[in-house]
């Protein structure tokens, strides 16, 4: 690796330890430089912005966790209820980790939006194949399973704003309750 993006990938890993290290982490360009070790103007040759460092952090997380959740879906070994369930219980788990991004790193809502959406188009073209087989084998009854995810998707993410404080300490239930809905979730058709 050249010394430039080793640089670089040093400030997209402290940024991302800071974000989430203190509970207010709003940090400047000149400290996140120097916790990295490297001259301020180093940070410029590579962000123009703190806001491009965040964004580089979000991008890349969101592309570790689909493919987290693109492994999990294609453990066969795993019965596909269990799947689906697990994959449900992950991925409030991720919302909950971007929402702390967002807090943490003081992007607008509107630039938070922006990557939220962004990852659950890139779960819906993910999942399809697996809601697929979910609608082959009698587990789940949907029409158009790209479609319904994308409802499902986007609907929570608008609950989630909504939600009171003591319902938020029960999302992973409201998360499940509302899959069960919209997928019409069942046991699989016995094998014959």
């Amino acid at each position: 690796m050249k010394k430039g993006d080793r640089s670089k990938e040093n400030l997209i890993k402290t940024a991302e330890q800071l974000l989430f290290e203190e509970e207010n982490s709003h940090f400047s360009v000149a400290q996140i430089a120097s916790r990295s070790g490297i001259a301020k103007g180093t940070f410029y040759h590579h962000f123009k912005h703190k806001e491009d460092l965040i964004k580089e952090v979000a991008i890349r997380r969101m592309q570790v966790h689909l493919a987290e959740l693109t492994a999990l879906v294609n453990d066969t070994e795993i019965p596909y209820l269990t799947r689906f369930s697990r994959c449900i219980l992950r991925a409030a788990e991720l919302s909950e980790y971007y929402d702390r991004l967002q807090k943490q790193s003081g992007l607008s809502y509107e630039q938070y939006e922006q990557y939220l959406d962004r990852f659950i188009l890139q779960t819906a073209d993910a999942f399809a194949p697996f809601l697929n087989e979910g609608v082959r084998i009698g587990c789940l009854r949907v029409k158009n399973v790209r479609i319904s995810y994308l409802i499902f998707a986007f609907g929570l993410r608008i609950l989630r704003n909504h939600l009171e404080d003591e319902e938020n300490s029960r999302i992973s239930t409201i998360i499940y309750d509302s899959a069960q809905e919209v997928f019409h979730i069942h046991e699989p058709y016995e094998q014959v």
